[in-house]
């Protein structure tokens, strides 16, 4: 608990028993409220020994009943005493300053407690005579204070601490399970279908033989297994009726994204060049907000594929570049890969020998698996201008050996 929140219960304190000092009456009512509040933490309260404290707490009230009737408040006692109870207020505040910030309702109803007996004990302190207050908060804060107070902060410490760590563990599982999400997802996107390893084949085809045969049951990754499958095989009308079917189950991000890309490509693969490239404007629209790694990780896949079918079609990729900069232009991992096709796109127009040494500097030890240049050999083949097009084969030709 706040050092904020105890020294709020101080002032309260103070009105507390200033109000007390005015008004006897008021007092009484006071005391009334207290009971009132006793009889709710009787409810609620759900530690062990819960009944011995409170029947303590009533006890006290009995005495200050007592005293109500035969004594006055003097203020310079208030003072001093109030000056005793923020040092013990400060004690215990050091003791709990370790407590983590999501401390529970459990620690707010005990904290409760505690100020209640603050009020009570300084009530009955300032309805008694100077000496004998000094007597009641002396004797009580030194039998009482740590036996009540000390055993319940170390069992709330444990207790937060075991909470602390399974929170922790949780985190730390979800953390794995994300990773190995993300990492399933490359393996399966990092690059178009027609540029996996033999590893990655394999493993499709294992992942296909075990869904066996009752389509009923399969979700949006079993049909984009199957998807992958027929898109090795080159059979892309099969291909897109199965990343269809992905599309309708998937259920989270990732399974949509995923779906989408595989849409985009499979239309691309069928020649259908307008219509993959709506679909990658959708993917790209949808996703580029993502706040996931893996959302985001699919968009810098459609931007690149959606560059190389512009750099084809020989049309203008600014505004492509331009998400692309605003998207990643921190991420050398993916800078490596557009800086080169910007590269590309501008030696259409002029040289760029300065620029691909920079990249060459700039990117010396950043590494890419399984990057693909069909799609940009497919472009280098339709420039019709042999001085652009000798020059533009050139830069693939150094981009190649780099990423070799």
């Amino acid at each position: 608990m706040s050092k904020i929140i105890f020294k709020l219960l101080i002032i309260i304190m103070i009105l507390l028993t200033t109000t007390y000092a005015n008004n006897q009456k008021e007092m009484q009512n006071n005391l009334t409220n207290i009971k009132i509040e006793l009889e709710k933490i009787k409810i609620i309260q759900k530690y062990e020994n819960k009944d011995l404290k409170i029947k303590e707490i009533e006890l006290s009230i009995k005495n200050l009943e007592n005293r109500l009737n035969s004594s006055q408040l003097n203020n310079n006692t208030i003072e001093n005493n109030f000056q005793k109870y923020d040092e013990i207020i400060k004690r215990q505040d050091a003791r709990i300053s370790d407590l983590n910030a999501s401390i529970n309702n459990d620690i707010t109803l005990y904290t409760s407690m505690i100020a209640i007996l603050f009020i009570i004990i300084s009530i009955g302190s300032y309805t008694a005579s100077s000496n004998e207050n000094e007597n009641f908060v002396k004797a009580w804060l030194d039998e009482k204070a740590d036996e009540v107070f000390e055993p319940k902060v170390d069992e709330y410490l444990q207790q937060l601490k075991d909470e602390s760590n399974t929170v922790l563990k949780q985190i730390e599982q979800e953390a794995s399970k994300l990773n190995q999400e993300h990492k399933e997802m490359i393996d399966k996107i990092g690059s178009k279908p027609d540029n996996y390893s033999n590893k990655q084949r394999d493993k499709i085809y294992k992942d296909v033989k075990r869904l066996g045969n009752n389509s009923d049951l399969y979700n949006s990754n079993d049909w984009y297994s199957k998807y992958l499958q027929k898109y090795l095989e080159k059979d892309f009308e099969k291909a897109l009726v199965y990343v269809e079917k992905a599309l309708d189950k998937a259920t989270t991000e990732t399974e949509l994204a995923m779906s989408l890309y595989g849409k985009c490509i499979t239309l691309e693969a069928l020649d259908r060049r307008e219509e993959s490239l709506g679909e990658y404007d959708k993917l790209i629209n949808k996703f580029s907000t993502s706040e996931t790694k893996n959302g985001l990780e699919i968009v810098a896949f459609a931007l690149k594929d959606k560059i190389e079918i512009l750099l084809i079609d020989n049309k203008d990729i600014e505004k492509e570049l331009e998400l692309v900069n605003k998207l990643f232009s921190s991420d050398t991992k993916k800078m490596i890969k557009f800086s080169m096709l910007e590269i590309l796109y501008k030696a259409q127009k002029e040289n760029q020998d300065k620029a691909v040494a920079d990249w060459m500097q700039e990117y010396k030890d950043i590494t890419l698996d399984n990057f693909g240049f069909s799609e940009l050999d497919e472009w280098n083949e339709t420039i019709e201008d042999e001085e652009i097009k000798l020059r533009v084969k050139n830069y693939i030709d150094e981009f190649k050996k780099r990423l070799a």
